[in-house]
């Protein structure tokens, strides 16, 4: 879906991406992510990197981190869920 969908002009397939990591933005915010996202990401490594990144758990790696440690991400993003 990510091959076919990502690279048009009209923006419905990349709105879905847009609401997940924008889920309260202004239209011109919202405009902007969709517009940003076929601009900067062709369709070919839009569709790797969603490859990429949706099979990656370093949960068991963290259990050997021992330094503190900061982990880092949006606020009220329905991307990156917090999981015990």
């Amino acid at each position: 879906m990510v091959r076919v969908g990502w690279g048009e002009e009209n923006a419905a397939f990349r709105q879905m991406f847009t609401s997940l990591f924008v889920p309260d933005g202004s239209k011109e915010q919202i405009d902007w992510f969709n517009e940003l996202q076929r601009k900067t990401t062709s369709p070919e490594c839009a569709a790797r990197s969603f490859n990429v990144t949706n099979n990656i758990d370093l949960r068991d790696l963290l259990l050997e981190l021992r330094m503190p440690t900061l982990i880092m991400r949006l606020r009220d993003d329905a991307v990156f869920r917090v999981r015990p």
